[in-house]
């Protein structure tokens, strides 16, 4: 929930390796997970982020997955 007033927020098209990607939860409407940026492609950016989901890993992700497109909150830029 911290990373809601964090960091400088980008727009998606600009982002770039490094830049923190800001979900909700998948189940409250509030700041829930984050991604750090890996493969800077605006909407079908990648990123690596800690799954809590069934897989409960470290993955690589896609932001045009409709689960994680749906909860997309902003992109920041922390250096």
């Amino acid at each position: 929930a911290q990373f809601a007033d964090f960091g400088k927020e980008v727009p998606i098209e600009t982002v770039k390796k490094g830049d923190i990607l800001v979900f909700l939860s998948p189940t409250r409407n509030t700041i829930g997970h984050i991604g750090i940026v890996t493969d800077p492609k605006g909407m079908e950016s990648e990123f690596i982020h800690a799954s809590s989901s069934k897989e409960m890993k470290v993955m690589i992700s896609s932001l045009k997955q409709p689960s994680y497109t749906r909860r997309f909150v902003k992109a920041v830029r922390v250096i």
